[in-house]
C-alpha cells in the first residue's frame, strides 16, 4: 500500500488532535505493540479496534514493521467494506515505532430498490428476507433499507437461490446481483435474475426391507410428503424421523438409504423409495462413567442412569435420564454415547464437565400485590462433594421479610426420588393483620416419566396474627402449631413449562393437618393450551379449592382461608379482595373457590403478546368440596400484554368488573411475571 507523505500525516494527526479532523483519534496497545488511528467514527470504532486487537494478537512480531503495519491497514479496510463504506481508505506510516493508520470512511450507502427478474412462483417479500439476511444477522436489525455490503447481498443471493430449491424448484439458478450506485441519493439499486426451471413435487413414496409391523408409524412419518415441493432437504428430513421410529425401540442401528432420482423424471412428479434394515434391538448392559467426575457427580450419575441398564435401548429415555441430571446444576455439559458390542448389547460411555460449584444471585423487581422485591441467594452445588445441593435465601418484599436454608438430595438412597429439607421463617403484613411464622418442611418427589411427577410432604409451623381492627370470629385463632402432611400428583403434557402454547397440565393435591387447627384441604386444577395459527392461541383452565374444617371458616386462622382475586384468579379484583370483607376492608376468605379463566393470545412481534381473556370465580364459606356446584359466580373481562423472557413472560393485565357491586372497583391492574394459569 502506498504510504502517506509525512507533511499530509502531520496535518492529519494535528486536524485529529484539534478536533477537527472527521472522525475520533484512539491508541491500541497490545503485545508491547502500538497503533494510533485517526478518522475512526463513532460508528466503526468498536469494530475497527476488534480488527487491530486481533490481528496483533495474531502476530509473533515484537516490533512494528511495515508488512505488520499494511496487513493491519487491509484488514480495518475489509471491516469497513463488511459495514457497508464501500470508498474507504486507510492509509498507514510508522513512526516512532508505532503504526499510524489513517483512515477517510468515504459514504454509507444504503440498498435502495430491490428488482426481481424472471421470478414467477414466489412472493418479493419473502425473497427480499433472504436476500437482506446475512446484512441483517450481521446488523442485528430488520429494515427495509439496510447499509450497503456488497458481500453480503451476493451471500443473500445465493440464499434465495437455495429457497427456490427447497420449493421444489431444484434447477432454479439466481444469479450474481447488479448494483446501481446513486450517488445522489446515497442508495444502490438491487437487480436479481433468476431462473426458475421445473417445479418437482413428491410421488409415490414407498418403503422395503424390515418393517417389522411399523407400518402405520412409517406412514404417518411421510403423510406431509404427498404432494409438496420436492427437496433434498425433506428427503433428508424424513429418513432421519423414520431411523428414530426403529431406533426409539432398541434397534440401535438401524440404517434407512432413500432412493430417488430427479432428474430421470420427465413428469416433475418424483417417486421415493426408503429401504430399511433395522438391526437387532439392543439393551444397555453397562455404564461408564468418566472418572474425571467428582464422587458427587458420579453418585447422582450412577443413580439417574441405574434404570437403564438392563433395558431395552430408548433415546427419549435417556434424554429424560440426561435432562434429570442437567437440572441438578451440578453439570455444565453432559454428553452420552451409546457404544455397540457383540451380541446386541450397548455400553453407555458418559462425559462431559461440572458446572461451578458456588453462586450468588440478587434480584429486584415490582409486583402488584407484593410490591417490591429484593432478595439475595447463595446456593452450593454438589455440596461437600456429595451431590446434593445447600442453598440460602433471604427476600424482602412490600409485605415482609423471609427467610430459608434449604439441602436437596436429588438421589435418595441413589434412587430416583430427591428429597428437599427446609426450614425458614416469614413475616406478611397485609390489610388489618400480621402474620409471623416459623417452619420446617420435608418434600419427597418423583418425577415417573417425562410427564408425570408425584409428591410427598410433611410440615411443622409455629404460627401467630394479630389485628387491632378485626374481631376474633374475623381473625379466627390468632396463634396456633400446625403438623400437615400432604401429597400431589400432577399430569404435564405442555410442550413448555415456561411458555406454553400446546398441550394440557392438569393436576391435584391433598393436605391433612393436625395440632391447634385440624383440617383437610383438597384442591385440582386443568388447563389447556391450543394453538390456532401460527401466531395466535386460545387456553382455558378450570381450578378449584376447598378446607373441611368441624367448626366452620370462623375456626380458620385467616392466613390459612381461601381467597379469589387477583393476577392469577379473577383479574377484574385486586388480590384476595374478592368475596366478604370485614367493616374495614380487610377480605376475609372462604373454605371453597373456583375459577374458570379462557384466554385469546396473539403475537404481534417476536416475544411480544397480546391477550384478550375472561375469568369467572366464586368465595364460599359455607362449601367445603371441590366438587361442589359453584353459585354467585363473579367476572373479569379484560386486556394484557405478555413480554416473554427466559424465566417467563413479564405480563401486564387489566381486568374490567362486569357486574360491579356497591363499594367495588371498576378493574384491577396487575403486574406480575408467569402466566395467569
Amino acid at each position: 500500500m502506498k504510504l502517506l507523505h509525512p507533511c499530509l500525516m502531520m496535518l492529519v494527526m494535528v486536524l485529529a488532535m484539534t478536533g477537527l479532523a472527521h472522525g475520533q483519534a484512539f491508541v491500541i496497545e497490545t503485545q508491547g505493540l502500538r497503533v494510533e488511528l485517526t478518522g475512526v467514527g463513532k460508528r466503526a470504532a468498536d469494530d475497527v479496534k476488534a480488527v487491530v486487537q486481533e490481528q496483533i494478537q495474531l502476530t509473533e512480531d515484537t516490533v512494528i514493521s511495515p508488512p505488520l503495519a499494511d496487513d493491519l491497514a487491509f484488514f480495518v479496510r475489509q471491516r469497513y467494506l463488511d459495514l457497508g463504506y464501500p470508498d474507504a481508505v486507510v492509509n498507514w506510516e510508522i513512526q516512532s515505532g508505532a503504526a499510524h493508520l489513517a483512515v477517510t470512511e468515504g459514504d454509507v450507502f444504503k440498498v435502495g430498490g430491490i428488482q426481481y427478474e424472471g421470478n414467477t412462483s414466489q412472493e418479493e417479500a419473502r425473497l427480499t428476507r433472504y436476500l437482506l439476511r446475512p446484512t441483517h444477522d450481521k446488523l442485528g436489525g430488520s429494515s427495509d433499507s439496510p447499509d450497503f455490503v456488497e458481500a453480503d447481498i451476493r451471500a443473500g443471493a445465493q440464499l434465495v437461490q437455495r429457497y427456490f430449491q427447497a420449493q421444489g424448484y431444484l434447477e432454479a439458478v439466481v444469479a450474481e446481483p447488479t448494483f446501481d450506485y446513486n450517488k445522489t441519493t446515497m442508495q444502490v439499486g438491487v437487480l436479481v435474475k433468476i431462473t426458475e426451471g421445473r417445479k418437482y413435487l413428491f410421488g409415490n413414496v414407498q418403503f422395503t426391507g424390515d418393517l417389522l409391523g411399523r407400518d402405520k408409524e412409517l406412514r404417518e412419518a411421510v403423510s406431509e410428503l404427498a404432494g409438496q415441493p420436492y427437496s433434498e432437504v425433506k428427503v433428508e428430513t424424513t429418513r432421519a424421523k423414520i431411523a428414530s421410529v426403529y431406533q426409539m425401540r432398541g434397534h440401535f442401528t438401524a440404517a434407512v438409504n432413500a432412493v430417488a432420482d430427479p432428474a430421470a423424471n420427465t413428469t416433475g412428479t418424483v417417486p421415493v423409495v426408503y429401504q430399511i434394515q433395522a438391526g437387532p434391538v439392543y439393551e444397555i448392559s453397562a455404564v461408564e462413567i468418566d472418572p474425571k467426575f467428582s464422587a458427587g457427580a458420579q453418585r447422582l450419575i450412577k443413580a439417574s442412569f441405574k434404570p437403564a441398564v438392563g433395558t431395552t435401548y430408548s433415546p427419549s429415555e435417556l434424554e429424560m435420564m440426561n435432562r434429570r441430571l442437567l437440572d441438578t446444576g451440578v453439570f455444565a455439559r453432559m454428553e452420552l454415547e451409546p457404544v455397540a458390542l457383540p451380541g446386541g448389547s450397548l455400553v453407555l460411555q458418559v462425559k462431559g464437565e461440572e458446572g461451578m460449584r458456588t453462586t450468588v444471585g440478587f434480584y429486584g423487581g415490582y409486583e402488584t400485590f407484593q410490591g417490591p422485591i429484593i432478595g439475595a441467594e447463595v446456593r452450593q452445588v454438589n455440596f461437600m462433594d456429595s451431590g446434593n445441593t445447600a442453598s440460602a435465601k433471604a427476600e424482602y418484599t412490600g409485605r415482609g421479610i423471609n427467610g430459608s436454608l434449604k439441602l436437596l438430595d436429588p438421589a435418595l438412597f441413589g434412587s430416583r426420588y430427591s428429597l428437599a429439607a427446609e426450614v425458614g421463617a416469614e413475616t406478611f403484613s397485609i390489610f388489618d393483620y400480621d402474620r409471623q411464622s416459623y417452619f420446617g418442611k420435608l418434600a419427597l418427589e418423583r418425577r415417573w416419566n417425562k410427564h408425570i411427577t408425584s409428591s410427598l410432604f410433611g410440615q411443622v409451623s409455629a404460627n401467630s396474627t394479630e389485628s387491632t381492627e378485626l374481631t376474633p370470629e374475623e381473625l379466627g385463632p390468632d396463634e396456633y402449631n400446625l403438623g400437615a402432611v400432604g401429597m400431589a400428583l400432577v399430569f404435564d403434557y405442555r410442550n413448555s413449562p415456561v411458555v406454553p402454547t400446546d398441550g394440557w397440565m392438569a393436576s391435584a393435591g391433598v393436605t391433612a393437618s393436625s395440632g391447634d387447627v385440624q383440617f383437610l384441604k383438597s384442591e385440582v386444577s386443568l388447563a389447556v393450551y391450543q394453538p390456532l395459527t401460527k401466531k395466535l392461541r386460545v387456553a382455558a383452565s378450570a381450578r378449584a379449592r376447598a378446607v373441611q374444617i368441624s367448626g366452620g371458616v370462623d375456626e380458620l386462622p385467616i392466613d390459612l382461608r381461601l381467597f379469589n382475586g387477583g393476577a392469577t384468579s379473577v383479574r377484574s379484583f385486586a388480590e384476595r379482595e374478592m368475596g366478604p370483607k370485614s367493616k374495614s376492608g380487610t377480605p376475609l376468605g372462604g373454605t371453597a373457590t373456583h375459577v374458570f379463566s379462557v384466554e385469546l393470545s396473539y403475537e404481534i412481534r417476536p416475544n411480544l403478546e397480546l391477550a384478550l381473556f375472561g375469568d369467572a370465580g366464586t368465595v364460599s364459606s359455607e362449601e367445603d368440596n371441590v366438587f361442589a356446584s359453584p353459585t354467585d359466580l363473579r367476572y373479569a373481562v379484560g386486556l394484557g400484554i405478555r413480554y416473554k423472557l427466559p424465566i417467563g413472560p413479564l405480563r401486564l393485565d387489566y381486568g374490567f368488573n362486569p357486574d360491579r357491586r356497591e363499594g367495588e372497583d371498576l378493574g384491577a391492574v396487575h403486574i406480575t411475571f408467569g402466566f395467569a394459569f
